[in-house]
């Protein structure tokens, strides 16, 4: 199935719009907390954030 023009200009925006909410959020968090975690539960804690903003702007656009 190939993707439209639309679609993927749709995509691209959704994921400059996320790496932009994402950079604007941590740069201004000045607290650093060093934790013993496992890498996957690392992986969620930013996965997690990233899957709901995406979702969200979704949300929105539509």
């Amino acid at each position: 199935m190939r993707r439209t023009i639309k679609e993927t200009l749709y995509l691209l925006l959704i994921g400059l719009a996320a790496v932009a909410i994402l950079w604007f959020i941590l740069s201004r968090i000045h607290i650093v907390v060093f934790t013993m975690i496992p890498w996957w539960v690392l992986g969620l804690m930013i996965l997690v954030p990233i899957i709901v903003i995406i979702l969200v702007i979704d949300h929105f656009i539509d």
